[in-house]
């Protein structure tokens, strides 16, 4: 995180764009001209997850690549490909942190700290032309530039918080650019949601990555809000369309009223763990000794991992003795007096037993802790490392 978490939070996050020098050799370790070059010779890609883009427009798949017998993967035809790459077109591969464990690592780390889907995009060009031309995007991004030199102009929105498909779209920026200058090899640009931007290559061959996060919407709120309440019974109820007008207004009236006053304690922390819960985790598999090994007793030093969800999400029952405890789409009952071990499982870290007895109030709950870690582990959804 540049800056340090909290100083880039307080900034920049949202608000304004935030350019910083690195180096030459500041990204080296996460992938390189070689390492693009073994992922274009050896592996397929499904259709949508690599293209060619010139000046704003995506090429004909036919153009550089062969579709398999299914017609969902492709395979590049190296000439044809590199022909276009000559001619001006940028290489664009969506999801690259599926193929490479180090940015796997990253898209994890920063998804866990903004509690936010993450993805990376890699850019590769070879020519002085625009790729894309002048847009915004929908998601917050993190530019960073590997190799290469690019030029970039960046224009403020023009419109507050835009969103994909709007019936009315947000109008062209017609000043001057809010910043403009040149990302050298090491260096970072972080592009809030919905500035204007545009990127030209310099002098040879650039190549960068794009990590864009996407923090949740007051719209998916409302969605999750809404799924909530799907049981009561003024949701479950036919709508009274062929009433009176008046016996209509009531109902709308009612309907509203039970969606203002449900829960409201804590109800965006409730929103967040759930989405939290339902992360989809990219698998670990340290093989071949995970499928080797029996299955491991617990005991003080054993290190636990979240294999489903970024945390565990935890909601009250009538009983205040008892909580639910959700992974994915899946729930338990536990003891209450276990939620401050539970809440400190995490995917993307492991913590060891002795830790998460730690956070215990007493020591007679550690034995509970085990039994209900035990019912997790057997579910698949904690890993033993």
């Amino acid at each position: 995180m540049p800056l340090g978490r909290d100083a880039f939070l307080a900034d920049y996050w949202g608000t304004t764009l935030l350019h910083q020098p690195g180096g030459a050799g500041q990204y080296s370790d996460t992938l390189s001209w070689q390492a693009l070059t073994d992922l274009l010779e050896t592996q397929r890609f499904a259709v949508g997850n690599l293209r060619l883009v010139e000046k704003g427009k995506s090429l004909d798949v036919e153009r550089y690549a062969q579709r398999t017998a299914t017609g969902e993967q492709l395979v590049l035809k190296s000439a044809a490909l590199t022909r276009c790459l000559t001619g001006g077109a940028t290489l664009v591969m969506n999801h690259v942190e599926e193929r490479v464990p180090a940015l796997r690592q990253l898209a994890d780390a920063v998804g866990d700290d903004l509690r936010a889907n993450t993805t990376i995009n890699l850019y590769a060009s070879f020519g002085a032309q625009e790729g894309f031309d002048l847009h915004w995007d929908s998601q917050e991004n993190f530019i960073l530039q590997l190799a290469g030199r690019k030029y970039w102009k960046v224009y403020r929105p023009t419109r507050e918080d835009p969103i994909k498909d709007e019936l009315d779209a947000a109008p062209t920026p017609t000043g001057a650019p809010s910043w403009e200058g040149v990302l050298e090899a090491g260096d970072l640009l972080y592009l809030p949601r919905g500035w204007w931007h545009i990127a030209r290559p310099l002098e040879g061959p650039s190549l960068h990555l794009t990590l864009t996060v996407e923090p949740p919407l007051g719209g998916h709120l409302l969605e999750w809000l809404a799924a909530e309440l799907r049981s009561h019974p003024l949701a479950r109820m036919n709508v009274p369309h062929m009433a009176a007008e008046a016996e209509q207004a009531d109902y709308v009236e009612r309907l509203l009223k039970a969606f203002v006053d449900s829960n409201r304690d804590a109800l965006l922390q409730r929103f967040l763990a759930a989405r939290d819960s339902a992360i989809v985790v990219r698998p670990r598999l340290p093989l071949p000794a995970a499928a080797a090994a029996r299955p491991a007793s617990l005991h003080a030093g054993s290190r636990l991992r979240l294999a489903v969800g970024r945390r565990l999400a935890i909601s009250a029952l009538e009983d205040p003795t008892q909580v639910a405890v959700w992974a994915g789409n899946r729930h338990w009952r536990a003891a209450a007096a276990l939620v401050p071990a539970l809440l400190a499982l995490r995917a993307t870290s492991a913590v060891s037993l002795a830790d998460l007895d730690a956070c215990l109030a007493s020591p007679q709950s550690a034995k509970l802790l085990r039994v209900f870690l035990s019912a997790l582990i057997l579910a698949g959804v904690v890993d033993v490392e």
